[in-house]
C-alpha cells in the first residue's frame, strides 16, 4: 500500500488529482470507509469538471474546489499511513544546483523505493527564505543525503545544510548525515589549497562589488547634497 500512497501523492503534486483517485479506488476496495470517501471525492471532482466544461463555474472557484479535494485526499492518505502503522522514511537531498541532474535522478530512485524526498526544486516556494527552508528541511526529515562534489564543497548553502544536520545530531533529535560523493577530487592532497584559492577569488570579487556600490552610493549622496544646496 505504501507504494500506491506514494504514487498518489506524486500525482497530486503534479496536478493530476483524477489519476490519483483512479489509482486509489481499486486498491482500497477492502477498506469500505476509505473507499467510500474516495468515491465521494471522485464524484465531486467529476461534477466540477462537468460544470467547468459548461461554463457554470468560474476559474477561481474551480481552482479553490479542486484544491479542497486535493487537501482532503492528502489528509486521507495520511490517515491510511497511520492506520497501517507505516512510518515513511524522509530524506532531504542537499546539493549544489550545478549537480541538479544527478540530484533529481537520485530523488526519482528514492521515491520509487517508497521514501519521501524533500528537494528544493519541488518543495521550496517562490520567494521563500533559503535559510528558513534549509532549517525546516533538515528538521522535518530523518536523513540529510549530501551530494559531495567540487561544486558542493565550495557552496555556502550546502555547508549550512551540513552544519544544521550535525547541530541537531548533538541534541536529542536523531538525525543521519549520508555523504555521497560523485567526484573524488577532495581525496587529492592539494584540493584544500585549490579550494582556498577559489574562495579567495570569490571573496576578492565580492569586495570589489561592495567597494563599487559604496562608491556609487557616496557619489549619489554628494550629488543629492549639491542639488539641495
Amino acid at each position: 500500500m505504501i507504494k500506491e500512497i506514494n504514487s498518489a501523492k506524486a500525482l497530486i503534486k503534479q496536478g493530476n488529482l483524477k489519476a490519483a483517485l483512479a489509482m486509489l479506488l481499486p486498491v482500497t476496495e477492502n477498506n469500505a470507509a476509505v473507499n467510500e470517501q474516495l468515491m465521494m471525492h471522485a464524484a465531486r471532482l467529476s461534477d466540477l469538471s462537468k460544470k467547468e466544461s459548461m461554463g457554470m463555474v468560474s476559474f477561481e472557484n474551480a481552482h479553490l474546489t479542486r484544491n479542497q479535494i486535493a487537501y482532503a485526499v492528502i489528509d486521507l492518505l495520511g490517515n491510511m499511513e497511520e492506520e497501517a502503522g507505516i512510518q515513511q522514511k524522509r530524506v532531504f537531498i542537499s546539493y549544489n544546483h550545478k549537480d541538479a541532474a544527478i540530484a533529481n535522478l537520485l530523488k526519482d530512485h528514492l521515491v520509487k523505493a517508497g521514501i519521501d524526498v524533500t528537494i528544493d526544486s519541488e518543495a521550496m516556494g517562490a520567494g521563500e527564505n533559503i535559510k528558513t527552508f534549509i532549517e525546516k528541511s533538515v528538521r522535518d526529515t530523518e536523513t540529510t543525503l549530501s551530494i559531495v562534489s567540487v561544486n558542493s564543497l565550495l557552496s555556502a548553502w550546502v555547508a549550512m545544510e551540513t552544519l544544521n544536520t550535525f547541530g541537531l545530531q548533538l541534541g536529542q533529535v536523531t538525525k543521519k548525515f549520508i555523504p555521497c560523493y560523485i567526484q573524488p577530487d577532495f581525496f587529492d592532497a592539494g584540493f584544500t589549497d585549490k579550494a582556498g584559492l577559489q574562495l579567495d577569488e570569490k571573496i576578492a570579487g565580492l569586495a570589489d562589488i561592495i567597494g563599487a556600490r559604496l562608491k556609487k552610493a557616496k557619489t549619489a549622496w554628494m550629488l543629492t547634497k549639491s542639488i539641495a544646496a
